[in-house]
């Protein structure tokens, strides 16, 4: 789905990613790695790795999209957790094959303990893409790409009702869906803004 902003030639993604074309930057938001492993904080054993999924979509759009940079819009990581240098370590390996700067503005969930593990990453509070302000939470005072919500809508079909994490855009800012596959969304609507949902592996805009 290709969308202008402020200038911005903008494509958003299936994945919940966005490509900024003018710039060859990939944007994504709310990660959140790690929320499986907290299971093996109370001793619960993890078959295979629970981050595969999420990890594999990004894989997938660095790979298409050869970006120059790479910006994670906050709460790259779940929570605090013994297991977490060592699923970083994991996570920061499968980027490695990439000519690509990699930068993280700073969540709340993300914990300046772990900034050490993020060796690839450059880690900021915010980053300008061509006067677009990438940052974890949404701002009032500049035009922004941002996380933190986990937008999404709720589709009515009679008595049925399923929900899709969706893209929500505004005249001042875009918040991207959480790119997590364990991650939730939050449906709640503001009519002054569009919405493109992500269905069956493509946007679709909410009437």
């Amino acid at each position: 789905m290709d969308i202008k902003f402020k200038q911005l030639a903008i494509t958003l993604l299936p994945s919940g990613g966005l490509y900024i074309h003018n710039s060859q930057t990939l944007v994504l938001a709310d990660f959140h790695l790690g929320k499986g492993v907290l299971l093996q904080d109370s001793g619960v054993p993890l078959i295979g790795q629970v981050d595969q999924k999420t990890v594999t979509k990004l894989v997938n759009d660095l790979t298409f999209f050869s970006p120059k940079t790479c910006v994670i819009c906050g709460d790259l990581i779940h929570a605090k957790s013994k297991h977490m240098p060592q699923q970083l370590a994991w996570f920061v390996d499968q980027l490695r094959q990439f000519d690509c700067e990699f930068v993280l503005t700073m969540g709340n969930h993300d914990a300046n303990d772990y900034v050490n593990d993020l060796s690839i990453f450059t880690c900021v509070e915010s980053f300008n893409v061509g006067g677009v302000v990438c940052v974890h939470e949404p701002r009032g005072d500049v035009p922004y790409i941002a996380g933190h919500i986990h937008p999404g809508v709720t589709i009515k079909k009679g008595r049925l009702k399923k929900t899709y994490k969706a893209f929500m855009v505004g005249d001042c800012g875009i918040v991207c869906p959480s790119y997590g596959e364990t991650a939730g969304l939050f449906c709640s609507q503001d009519k002054s803004n569009d919405y493109y949902y992500i269905k069956n592996g493509v946007l679709v805009r909410h009437d």
